[in-house]
């Protein structure tokens, strides 16, 4: 897990190996936040997906 330290005196934030406004940190969050939603999304439509619920070879070469 990525370390997220805030440094007081400096008014910074420590967060994907470098230092960060209190703004910047926002925006980055704000990207982290949309990249989970759009994983979210793909994971659940995968799970849809009638070929997700076949049980015949997968591309391994294996069956479930």
């Amino acid at each position: 897990m990525p370390t997220i330290e805030y440094d007081e005196e400096m008014g910074l934030i420590w967060a994907d190996d470098r230092w960060m406004t209190l703004d910047q940190a926002g925006e980055y969050a704000a990207t982290l936040r949309d990249q989970l939603i759009d994983l979210d999304d793909a994971m659940s439509e995968m799970a849809r997906s009638p070929h997700a619920k076949s049980c015949g070879p997968n591309p391994d070469g294996h069956i479930d």
